[in-house]
């Protein structure tokens, strides 16, 4: 059992290894590829990160809004309909921004420099060290055991730490010479330490009302800012509802063989005829890159149909791919007092037809 066990390993490492020889490493298609396209998400969730930096897109937020292309910047995660981070410092990252990562380092470091014998802390360092490895690739501690797990082992930092007690300690003895009118030459390791922890303190202040102002001004530009601007759910994909509806963007597979398609709209949206509606229609391969796009600008009819298909040109190497559908913007039927209905919606599907 142990032999073959070994021999399988063996001849697993071997395919592996020839398969990366095959793959051409120096593309960043290729590495995204291997790595299941995390590079792709990991691209993508620096770029939520710089957009919302100092207080992030809100935590838990980072999969509902991953869906939106023009946010996130992955074709591969629109098509899933949004995804997480598959990394959880990346994600924490993006959905809580700097206050938010910052928060979450100090609870690590703070016993760290508070210990005066690391040595302690070293078997509980080791196993966190082991879960932060564990969730550069993935994102197990949103599992609850897990987290559970890691906060055992944090409170055996906190509690292997001494050096609280110490600067007690410290404290007292200051306070008892001054008391005994010691020589003020007897305490100067006392006094700079004191001097040490006022300038820290002081500094910590400072970073915290700059953080403090700078979130002021990101929460208050927030709110016109995509994707949090009113109407930002319509550009979530989805495909279309069960009576009809679609969505601001509707992602349609191509079946095997097919390279075009041609939709017919028996409803157009309720305001339609003052408010037009525009809808661009794209065909996107299996890496989700654009390869011809039709544009149907100002729609004001209630029935009405549109196509699209791939020039001559390229037919010939299409290796399938979907169909994305656009819609300029959305309406919600009980802003209208039509029916007690919230949806974001686009236009009404009579029919698709694949060719």
């Amino acid at each position: 059992g142990v032999i073959s066990l070994s021999l399988n390993g063996k001849f697993w490492l071997a395919d592996m290894l020839q398969q990366l020889q095959q793959a051409n490493l120096t593309s960043f298609d290729a590495l995204n590829k291997i790595s299941t396209y995390r590079l792709e998400i990991f691209a993508g969730a620096l770029r939520m990160f710089a957009q919302f930096p100092v207080m992030g897109i809100g935590q838990g937020n980072f999969f509902h809004l991953s869906s939106i292309l023009e946010f996130m910047g992955s074709p591969w995660v629109t098509q899933t309909g949004g995804e997480n981070a598959h990394n959880y410092f990346l994600q924490t990252l993006a959905e809580l921004g700097l206050i938010g990562i910052i928060s979450f380092l100090a609870v690590f470091l703070w016993p760290i420099k508070h210990c005066s014998k690391f040595k302690k802390l070293f078997p509980a360092s080791v196993a966190i060290v082991a879960i932060f490895l564990g969730n550069i690739y993935s994102h197990s501690l949103i599992i609850r055991e897990n987290l559970y797990l890691l906060a055992v082992f944090v409170a055996l930092l906190y509690a292997h730490c001494d050096k609280v007690i110490n600067d007690v300690t410290l404290a007292s003895q200051a306070i008892a010479a001054r008391s005994t009118g010691t020589a003020a030459g007897a305490t100067p390791s006392i006094n700079l330490a004191a001097g040490r922890r006022i300038y820290f303190s002081t500094g910590v202040l400072l970073c915290a009302i700059a953080l403090a102002y700078l979130a002021y001004q990101e929460v208050r530009s927030a709110k016109h800012k995509f994707p949090f601007v009113y109407g930002s759910d319509c550009n979530k994909p989805t495909v279309a509802h069960v009576d009809g509806w679609t969505s601001g963007r509707l992602i349609i597979p191509l079946a095997a063989g097919k390279s075009g398609i041609n939709l017919t709209i028996d409803q157009n949206q309720v305001d339609a005829k003052l408010h037009p509606v525009s809808i661009s229609l794209s065909i996107l391969d299996l890496a989700g890159n654009s390869l011809h796009t039709v544009d149907y600008p100002a729609q004001v009819s209630d029935q009405f149909s549109m196509q699209i298909a791939l020039p001559e040109r390229i037919k010939n190497d299409f290796q399938g791919g979907s169909v994305v559908m656009q819609l300029s913007k959305c309406f919600s039927p009980r802003n209208f007092g039509l029916k007690d209905d919230s949806r974001k919606l686009g236009v009404h599907l009579k029919s698709i037809e694949q060719f």
